[in-house]
């Protein structure tokens, strides 16, 4: 009768589960990642942080959060003493409008069976996120939520932010990095491809909270050269002939992983 175990094994350029061993029997220690990509937005950050550490400890264990510097110029900022699962990473270039790219990068260091992308805007409450760990879940089935806003309006699900099986995530090639450069489409031809090969299961009841500080000043949004990029892909897409591009296209390092430790009584 000894302690837990740590297993893992990483396997074409992605992370697998990470596992304990308890008398024999294995257990997942992640359920759920959470990938926000960062860039220039303390504010926000600060926000998530507070809600992230104030979690109750047997919904925390259950819940990894992948945090991506996306290069920013005020890189950011966590304490070194988190109670929680959390892996921060950082691109070491500032490529204008990379969130395809960073959220490439946090998919492929999620531990979690499932995972969830998100904006550093959107905040998933101790409710919603007990919410998603108990919702049934199919595979093969991406699930976008309801949001509103902090002051009680509500809002359509957001593109950006869904719940899908880490393997079904990758199938489709993950979010395309030639939007990269210049601001949109990219969330939206990932969603064209959901709907063509999964069951998209949009909810219109929130679960998370989008914050009013969420956009980052001084960015120039034009999305005029990625609307000509998406039409050119879209029209790939509907003949069958789309193909995703390579991945990470650029330098990155893990700055700090930090992890809960293991309840053994509850295999975690």
């Amino acid at each position: 009768m000894g302690g837990p175990t740590r297993q893992g094994q990483a396997g074409f350029g992605i992370y697998q589960p990470v596992y304990f061993l308890y008398n024999g029997t294995k257990f997942a220690m992640i359920e759920l990642s959470l990938v926000y990509p960062y860039y220039n937005n303390a504010p926000c950050l600060e926000r998530q942080l507070r809600l992230w550490t104030g979690l109750p400890q047997e919904l925390a264990r259950r819940i990894e959060y992948v945090l991506v510097d996306d290069g920013s110029p005020e890189p950011a900022k966590v304490a070194l003493d988190l109670p929680i699962n959390l892996t921060l990473v950082r691109i070491k270039k500032d490529i204008p409008w990379n969130q395809p790219g960073a959220r490439n990068l946090g998919l492929k260091l999620a531990e979690g069976e499932w995972v969830l992308p998100s904006d550093i805007d959107h905040l998933f409450l101790q409710d919603g996120l007990s919410r998603v760990l108990s919702m049934a879940k199919d595979p093969g089935a991406v699930y976008y939520f309801g949001r509103k806003c902090e002051d009680g309006s509500a809002r359509h699900p957001h593109p950006n932010t869904f719940l899908v099986h880490r393997e079904t995530f990758w199938k489709t090639g993950g979010y395309d990095e030639d939007f990269c450069g210049h601001y949109g489409k990219d969330d939206i031809l990932l969603h064209l491809q959901f709907e063509r090969s999964y069951r998209v299961v949009p909810s219109a009841e929130p679960v998370l909270i989008e914050l009013d500080q969420g956009a980052t000043p001084g960015l120039k949004r034009s999305s005029r050269y990625n609307r000509r990029l998406f039409k050119k892909k879209g029209r790939l897409l509907e003949r069958g002939k789309y193909r995703n591009g390579r991945t990470l296209r650029f330098e990155w390092e893990i700055v700090r992983r930090w992890r809960m430790e293991p309840c053994q009584g509850l295999g975690y």
